[in-house]
């Protein structure tokens, strides 16, 4: 039984969201008793939103990061290209690995320091797709 392209191209975006909603699902099932505990404990900014918007902020971010992997998957290879690739992946793995740093491990610092190369790799991406 072959595939038609449609529902290759369009399988493909739903495995991009259900990969990045996996893994931001068992990052939060792990983060739940730190959130509680010791973030709620925290001295946060005024600004702090409220806990209700994460889920919905997070949810959102990972779908648009979904389907601009799988927009990058899905076009023609290009050193250009190539390098925006190699870019988000990075940028990716470290939006991972904030949370962990930040909810698990309490290192602020160091999630402060993951979020500049995030913000360069970000910037990067934006700069070389313009």
């Amino acid at each position: 039984m072959e595939i038609d392209e449609t529902t290759f191209y369009y399988g493909c975006l739903v495995g991009w969201i259900f990969l990045l909603q996996f893994v931001g699902s068992v990052q939060g099932y792990f983060m739940k008793g730190d959130i509680r505990g010791w973030y709620k404990n925290l001295k946060r900014s005024p600004l702090n939103p409220p806990n209700w918007v994460f889920p919905i902020a997070w949810t959102t971010l990972y779908i648009m990061l979904s389907i601009a992997g799988w927009k990058l998957q899905m076009a023609a290879q290009s050193p250009e290209l190539n390098l925006i690739r190699i870019l988000y992946g990075a940028q990716l793995i470290l939006n991972w690995s904030w949370s962990p740093v930040f909810f698990n491990f309490h290192k602020v610092g160091l999630a402060l320091l993951i979020m500049i190369p995030i913000n360069i790799f970000v910037w990067g991406i934006i700069i070389f797709s313009w």
